[in-house]
């Protein structure tokens, strides 16, 4: 990820006259050491905003997030059942499906429905659901019959992640590179769109180059950018980090 920073930030020399600091944002503590990803930004905020546009289109209240984990609006946020599809850290906020986690998941009250295929079948069986019973999908992709708010809600989230990382830096104006994650976009473009916003306020002489890192067997946003359009990864999707195993981009990133 990009600017993941340690304690201690390594500096090393790349010549005799220059120096450079790398900077590494860890994500790997955030809410402990129960799910330790930025995941944890994305899907909670997107049930927020679920959870209070119902409450406001009953009642007219914004309701704040203190609120709704009270009993205030308890009769109408009770009647709210969300669904996701994932193989990564993201349903895990809400109901992760992934092997050896389901039972932590059942004690939650939460109902584990598996599905054999690749993750995109799984979205397409947890959307399906979702629309023939009236629940609410929960999701950082979008297509072209699911392009609601709520993939935006997810990116706008993982824009805290930016936000902490440039707390940490010293200087901005000296950043040269951003390093981020692939998938299907949507935590690449919250980093890219942090960036710029925050920037864009101060602007440096020179915006750094951002770089976008995928496996070589979901490369979906590779493909994509060469053919200048929206385009599946053809390769195997194997790979160790399962989270970017991802067939094809969200065109909402």
């Amino acid at each position: 990820m990009a600017f993941l920073r340690h304690s201690n930030a390594s500096r090393f020399s790349i010549q005799a006259q220059t120096e450079a600091a790398v900077f590494v944002k860890d994500e790997s503590k955030r809410s402990g050491a129960d799910l330790c990803s930025f995941k944890d930004l994305g899907a909670p905020y997107a049930v927020y905003k679920i959870l209070a546009d119902e409450v406001y289109t009953k009642t007219g209240a914004q309701p704040s997030s203190a609120e709704l984990r009270t009993p205030k609006y308890r009769d109408i946020t009770q009647r709210v059942t969300v669904c996701v599809a994932t193989d990564g850290n993201q349903g895990r906020e809400l109901a992760h499906v992934s092997e050896g986690r389901a039972d932590r998941i059942k004690e939650l009250g939460a109902v584990v429905i598996r599905v054999d295929g690749e993750y995109e079948a799984s979205v397409s069986r947890a959307k399906e659901d979702a629309r023939m019973n009236g629940w609410f999908f929960v999701s950082s992709t979008s297509w072209s019959d699911f392009d609601n708010d709520i993939p935006q809600h997810v990116m706008s989230a993982y824009i805290v992640v930016v936000e902490e990382a440039l707390d940490l830096i010293p200087v901005l104006d000296r950043i040269t590179h951003v390093i981020v994650c692939g998938g299907v976009g949507s935590i690449t473009a919250a980093i890219f769109q942090g960036f710029y916003t925050r920037l864009d306020d101060t602007p440096p002489s020179e915006m750094p180059r951002f770089i976008v890192v995928e496996p070589s067997e979901a490369d979906c946003l590779l493909q994509s950018a060469k053919a200048g359009e929206v385009r599946k990864s053809e390769g195997s999707l194997r790979t160790f980090m399962a989270g970017l195993a991802c067939r094809a981009p969200s065109p909402a990133a």
